[in-house]
C-alpha cells in the first residue's frame, strides 16, 4: 500500500517549509568497517557521517543517515526567503518519491503552495502630532498588517506585559496604546501561559495599535527587520482592526513619546491622556 504525502511550501520563489523534528540520547556509528555498530554519546556525536545500509527497525544510525544530510552546512539552512529552505524540502521529496509515496501536493508534485510576503517599511511614513512630524527611521518603526486607522488618540499604559491595575478596556477603546518597554527581557513563553497575560491581552484588545516607547534610540534589532522586510508572513486578506497582539505595533523613541503626550515618559501614569496623531504609514509588499 502506498501513503500519500504532502509538503507545504511558500510561493515566494524559492521559498519552502518543512518542520522536522528528531532527537536522541545517544547514536551509534558504523565501527571498523566489518558492519558493528558503536555508541557515540550525543554530545561527541561526528561532524561528518557516511551513511551505512538501513535496518528495518528505526535506529540511531538510521536516524543519522537522514539527519545528517539534512542538518548539513550545504543545505544552507532552513530560513524562509532563501535557498536553504527550498532545497531541505526537496530533499525530502526526493527521498519520498524514492520511497513510492503518491503525491497528494497540487499539479502532480509533493508541495501545496502558500502565499506568503515580505513588508517593507516606506522610509517616508510619518506620524503627526499637530507640527511635529515624526520620521520613520528615526523616531519611529512599525511593523505588520496595516490598520484600519488614519489616528487617534494616544494613552499611556504603563510598561508592556504588566498585568497589574489594568485598565478598563472601554479607556482604550479607539485610542492608541502606548506602552514603556520592559526594563528587562520578556519570556513570553512563559507570559502567555499566565492567567494574568491573558487578562492582559484582553483588556488592550479594543486598542487600535500599540506604540512601545524603547529609549532614546530605537535598536538595531528593531528598526532592521521593518525597514529592510526581513519578516516574511502568510498573506492576510483582512486588514488588522486590533494592535500589538494582532499583527501591526510600532516602536518609538523616547523623544517621540514625550511629543505624544507633552512630557517625558517618566512622569507619565497609567491611563493619562495625550495627543492626537495622524498615522502616514506606507508598505511596500
Amino acid at each position: 500500500m502506498k501513503t500519500s504525502f504532502l509538503i507545504k511550501r511558500r510561493t515566494l520563489r524559492p521559498l519552502a517549509f518543512v518542520v522536522l523534528i528528531a532527537g536522541c540520547s545517544s547514536a551509534t556509528v558504523a565501527g571498523n568497517g566489518s558492519g558493528s555498530q558503536q555508541p557515540v554519546p550525543a554530545n561527541n556525536l561526528p561532524l561528518k557521517y557516511t551513511a551505512r545500509p538501513t535496518v528495518a527497525a528505526i535506529t540511531p544510525a538510521d536516524l543519522m543517515s537522514r539527519l545528517y544530510v539534512f542538518a548539513d552546512d550545504s543545505m544552507l539552512g532552513r530560513q524562509v526567503g532563501f535557498e536553504g529552505n527550498l532545497k531541505g524540502t526537496k530533499y525530502i521529496a526526493d527521498e519520498a518519491r524514492r520511497l513510492g509515496l503518491v503525491p497528494a501536493g497540487e499539479n502532480g508534485t509533493y508541495f501545496q503552495d502558500l502565499p506568503v510576503y515580505a513588508r517593507v517599511l516606506d522610509k517616508g511614513s510619518t506620524i503627526r502630532i499637530g507640527n511635529t512630524t515624526l520620521v520613520a527611521g528615526r523616531d519611529f518603526v512599525a511593523s505588520g498588517a496595516p490598520i484600519n486607522a488614519s489616528g487617534g488618540q494616544v494613552i499611556f499604559g504603563g510598561v508592556e506585559a504588566d498585568s497589574m491595575n489594568l485598565l478598563d478596556s472601554a479607556q482604550l477603546a479607539g485610542k492608541i496604546l502606548v506602552l514603556e518597554s520592559s526594563p528587562s527581557p520578556l519570556n513570553y513563553r512563559a507570559l502567555v501561559q499566565s492567567e494574568g497575560f491573558q487578562r492582559y491581552v484582553a483588556s488592550v484588545r479594543p486598542a487600535l495599535t500599540t506604540i512601545t516607547i524603547r529609549g532614546s534610540e530605537l535598536p538595531d534589532a528593531i528598526t532592521r527587520p521593518a525597514l529592510q522586510g526581513t519578516t516574511v508572513q502568510l498573506r492576510s486578506s483582512t486588514p488588522s482592526t486590533v494592535g500589538r497582539f494582532a499583527a501591526f505595533s510600532i516602536s518609538a523613541t523616547n523623544s517621540a513619546a514625550q511629543s505624544l503626550f507633552g512630557a517625558p515618559v517618566g512622569s507619565l501614569h497609567k491611563g493619562q491622556l495625550g495627543k492626537n496623531v495622524e498615522f502616514d504609514i506606507r508598505q511596500t509588499e
